[in-house]
């Protein structure tokens, strides 16, 4: 007769193939653009360390970022070299695959921290939560450093002692995984910053032991930050401090983008859990224990710290998502014993009710962000890979704003690609004047199409001064492919330059689009 341990294990292992399986499903589900960070900062880092071809943007010559995260993917990239599949389409799908399972372990290491601090119930509501979240089907998936230092977030507090609690081992366990999403993400520092600070007040006669194994592994975590970008770069090198001071005390990071301090609590946080967000509030408001409310203490803190910082993504959030659905977890949980108490059962349950909402609400832009929204970016690439392996490509220009799709992680073969760029202005002699007025070469092109297209293509000299800029733009030669957004920018002006050219392609791109330079289809001309 098989005892309920027994069962309890079984049916936890399932759960965890079950996560994988669906994760893994979703990465290779998804085949749409979100942002440029998935690519540039991963996968084209690891494609160029692997196969020698590849882009490297201003943050790897500022040496702002750490190598650990593209080292994952260009180990992903040397086995499919090994087995001889790099030039088949898995030089995309393996990667997807490997960010597949990392989201997996994510999940079923959410629904065990639930288990942990409200109960089984509560833990199977989180992880219902998890697969039905719009967000993670979007983004955990994606091979951003934000996925990975949500993994390692989640791993470090999975072994995280709770407040009655007083386990060494698994602090120290704990404190490797905050070092290791540290690496990934410095700002992740703030979420081990608050609970470090939390369990010193509630141990204080372990004071000296916490601070001896903190030193310990953060000394060994630098190190090994430090030998990782060592083998990338040449040189020793510590990017947090190079990324604390180029985007923060230098305001670099402003360049791409601000957002007023309210965004977050106003904006962020309801898109990213949509219906789910009373949910959580209901299951923080049950909670009585105030040390099960440690987590949602350490959420607060860290999004009123990252408002502080003008520059605001929502990817930014995705830490504290698997928290928050451990609180909506709970409230599930309390809103299934109202049900019983009412005597509730059947379509007319307000669990049922509300499970429907979530149903009605979460899948459909799940399927749209995934499927529909801004796919053109991607379907592009996986188009011009094909055409080069043919050997009718010899040569690609991107005439959009920068980092508009993925690059050679996608293209893979060795033929001439050039985009606009965007890299701001990173000389540190610059005056204030200057950054405000400052223009990347996608800007000025896209002000006067035209004038851009006389005045730096086909030209004898090599590099010609940017139009009221302190920096020379390398002159362009027509290639035999050209990539663009047919739009009010170009429109009415490409065309006449094009003669010679012919549409080989033309993709949906999306409905919408906050960015009107990249609204509209997604057009390929080619020779």
């Amino acid at each position: 007769m098989v005892g309920d341990s027994d069962i309890k294990i079984d049916d936890t292992r399932w759960l965890l193939v079950f996560a994988l399986l669906f994760r893994v499903t979703n990465a290779l589900w998804v085949e749409t653009y979100f942002d440029p960070d998935e690519y540039w900062q991963s996968l084209e880092v690891g494609h160029f360390w692997i196969f020698g071809n590849g882009y490297l943007t201003w943050e790897w010559t500022a040496q702002i970022r750490s190598f650990a995260h593209p080292l994952l993917f260009a180990g992903v990239y040397s086995l499919l070299k090994f087995v001889g599949l790099a030039e088949t389409d898995w030089i995309v799908y393996g990667p997807k695959v490997f960010q597949g399972l990392l989201s997996g372990l994510c999940d079923y290491l959410t629904h065990l921290l639930a288990k942990r601090v409200y109960g089984p119930d509560t833990g199977r509501w989180t992880f219902i939560l998890t697969t039905l979240s719009w967000f993670h089907a979007y983004c955990l998936v994606r091979t951003y450093s934000n996925s990975l230092e949500t993994i390692l977030t989640v791993c470090g507090l999975y072994f995280w002692p709770l407040p009655r609690s007083n386990n060494g081992r698994d602090l120290r366990i704990s404190f490797i995984f905050a070092g290791l999403s540290c690496i990934i993400r410095p700002t992740n520092a703030l979420f081990w910053i608050y609970l470090g600070l939390n369990l010193i007040y509630t141990f204080p006669e372990r004071f000296f032991t916490i601070l001896f194994d903190t030193l310990v592994i953060g000394m060994g975590t630098i190190w090994l930050e430090m030998i990782i970008n060592y083998q990338f770069f040449g040189k020793w090198v510590w990017t947090p401090f190079n990324f604390l001071r180029v985007n923060v005390l230098e305001g670099i990071s402003l360049f791409y983008g601000t957002q007023p301090f309210y965004f977050y609590f106003l904006v962020g946080l309801p898109v990213v859990l949509l219906t789910m967000l009373p949910i959580v509030a209901y299951g923080v408001l049950k909670t009585n224990d105030r040390h099960k409310l440690l987590y949602f203490n350490t959420c607060v803190f860290v999004v009123c710290v990252l408002s502080l910082l003008g520059h605001k993504e929502f990817r930014f959030l995705m830490p504290i998502v698997p928290l928050c659905l451990v609180y909506g977890g709970y409230g599930m949980h309390n809103l299934k014993l109202q049900d019983q108490k009412r005597n509730r059962t059947g379509t007319s349950s307000l669990l049922n009710r509300v499970i429907l909402l979530l149903l009605l609400t979460h899948l459909p832009l799940m399927y749209y962000t995934t499927r529909v929204h801004k796919r053109g970016q991607v379907q592009v690439t996986g188009w011009l890979r094909k055409e080069a392996r043919l050997g009718n490509i010899k040569s690609v220009l991107f005439l959009t704003p920068c980092h508009s799709t993925p690059f050679y992680s996608h293209v893979h073969l060795n033929v001439p690609m050039r985009q606009l760029t965007c890299e701001p202005p990173l000389r540190q002699s610059i005056s204030k004047r200057e950054k405000r007025s400052y223009l990347g070469e996608d800007e000025i092109f896209y002000l006067h199409p035209e004038r851009f297209l006389i005045s730096y293509f086909n030209q004898t000299q090599p590099k010609i001064p940017a139009f009221g800029q302190q920096y020379y733009i390398n002159t362009f030669e027509w290639p035999s492919h050209i990539v663009w957004f047919d739009n009010q920018y170009l429109n009415t002006v490409l065309p006449r330059y094009l003669t010679q050219y012919r549409e080989c392609l033309r993709l949906f791109n999306s409905h919408f689009h906050d960015d009107s330079k990249r609204r509209g289809d997604l057009v390929v001309s080619c020779l």
